[in-house]
């Protein structure tokens, strides 16, 4: 299944790389290492899954990757150029849709907003808004106002935002988080489906492994703080997945066993092993 964007607007996937990233944050007395250098990269168009041990850092590395504050070392490179603040061409999608969302504003004019500042002319913001409303099927709902929809459908307005300014690379903090799991079912169905029809590189953060499983090509575990990368797994499903049938299969279980144990893992190491 297809979505409603046009193939004029999609965009053209970039390469992401993190090189030797470190965060340390000052507090009394001392320092706090929150991300011990980590190395990874992720080939342009594909779809990249993070997870690990609650306070591991995955919050940080995606606003250190987004620009939206700079690393203590180490860099971030988006299509070989270096991150130093937020790049063009970054859709971001996080947890809280009611605070990422304009309650004064109108659906389409929420999904609008990044393109005017992008400086979009109007006929092309219309139309790109449009069709990326209708991928998300709310192509009903363009002029009510936030509020008046579901959590749900309040998280496929944010989607269609990011969508619309036709990304490079797509970050989205644990989006589903606070939304039902039949909704979150959904919109798992529809982020996979958006990303087969667009091709956007893709880093998604989650607490959830089996939801990790059921959308990435490759899923990232994290060790706790200071964090670094315990484990990089493929993810060797069927391109074309589907909800039940996909968790049913025995590779699905056998994936959902290896990450969790990694996760496990992650959760025993002392401080120390890992900083070493």
């Amino acid at each position: 299944m297809t979505t409603a964007l046009s193939d004029a607007a999609k965009p053209a996937a970039r390469e992401l790389t993190v090189r030797d990233l470190r965060k340390v944050y000052p507090v009394a007395g001392g320092e706090l290492e929150a991300i011990h250098r980590l190395d990874f990269t992720i080939p342009a168009g594909q779809f990249v899954c993070i997870v690990g041990p609650s306070g591991a850092g995955k919050t940080t590395l995606l606003r250190c990757v987004a620009g939206l504050q700079p690393p203590t070392s180490g860099t971030v490179e988006l299509g070989g150029e270096k991150v130093s603040g937020p790049p063009r061409g970054l859709g971001i999608v996080f947890q809280d849709y009611s605070r990422s969302l304009l309650p004064w504003l109108t659906v389409r004019k929420n999904v609008e907003l990044p393109l005017r500042e992008k400086g979009v002319d109007k006929v092309t913001r219309a139309r790109l808004t449009e069709s990326a409303l209708e991928a998300v099927g709310l192509q009903d709902s363009m002029d009510v106002h936030p509020y008046q929809l579901s959590g749900g459908m309040q998280q496929r307005v944010a989607i269609a935002r990011a969508v619309a300014y036709q990304p490079n690379v797509l970050l989205m903090d644990e989006p589903f988080a606070a939304v039902d799991a039949q909704t979150r079912a959904d919109l798992e169905d529809l982020v996979r489906r958006l990303w087969l029809d667009l091709g956007t590189t893709t880093l998604f953060v989650t607490h959830d492994i089996d939801e990790s499983i059921y959308l990435a090509e490759r899923v990232l575990v994290l060790t706790r703080r200071p964090t670094r990368i315990l484990a990089d797994v493929e993810i060797d499903l069927p391109r074309e997945r589907e909800q039940l049938a996909t968790r049913s299969t025995p590779r699905f279980a056998e994936l959902r066993t290896q990450v969790h144990g990694l996760i496990q893992e992650a959760k025993r190491e002392l401080p120390e092993e890992k900083a070493s």
